[in-house]
C-alpha cells in the first residue's frame, strides 16, 4: 500500500512542478522507475502472501520437516 502511496505522492509532485510553468523531466523518470520497482518486486509479495496464508491453515506440527 505505500509503494501505492508513494506513486501518487510523486505524480502529484509532477503535476504541481508542470501547473507551474515548469519541466518535470526528474519526477517523471522517478515516477517511471518506482513504477517499474512496483511491477517487478508485485509478484514476490503475492507470494510471500500466499505462503503465509498456507501456513496459517496448516498447522506448524504437520510440516515434513
Amino acid at each position: 500500500m505505500s509503494d501505492n502511496q508513494a506513486a501518487r505522492l510523486m505524480t502529484i509532485d509532477a503535476a504541481r512542478t508542470m501547473d507551474g510553468g515548469g519541466e518535470a523531466r526528474v519526477q517523471i523518470a522517478l515516477i517511471k522507475f518506482w513504477g517499474a520497482r512496483m511491477l517487478h518486486n508485485g509478484p514476490d509479495e503475492v507470494h510471500r502472501m500466499t505462503v503465509a496464508r498456507r501456513l496459517l491453515k496448516d498447522p506448524v506440527g504437520n510440516a515434513p520437516w
